[in-house]
């Protein structure tokens, strides 16, 4: 079991991870890296387009394009993984109160 001390710590520490994130992602060297990233996707959607179908010969180019587009929209969507990841944590830090200690009003053996 971890003393309470280090569970504090983690809680401090996850908690500023995402403070650094939520304000990373107002900077604006993360919005020229954004845009920049979305010109790759785009480049790659052109690439998709560009084929009228799909054919054994371009079927791996196609993949590839396709692959490359969902890397890159995972990548443009990291912050929010980050935070979802250390709300997912802080959350199952929160205990809960164990029922058996809750007060229950029972009607068994009550005359009315």
């Amino acid at each position: 079991m971890t003393p309470e001390y280090l569970k504090d710590r983690e809680v401090e520490e996850r908690k500023q991870i995402m403070l650094d994130v939520s304000e990373g992602m107002k900077s604006v060297y993360w919005k020229h890296l954004s845009n920049k990233v979305k010109s790759w996707i785009l480049v790659e959607q052109k690439l998709i387009d560009s084929f009228d179908q799909v054919t054994p010969e371009n079927q791996n180019a196609f993949n590839e394009a396709k692959i490359r587009i969902r890397l890159l929209n995972n990548f443009l969507k990291i912050n929010e993984m980050i935070l979802k990841d250390q709300h997912t944590w802080l959350d199952r830090m929160v205990r809960p109160i164990n029922k058996a200690f809750h007060y229950v009003k029972t009607f068994v053996g009550n005359k009315n």
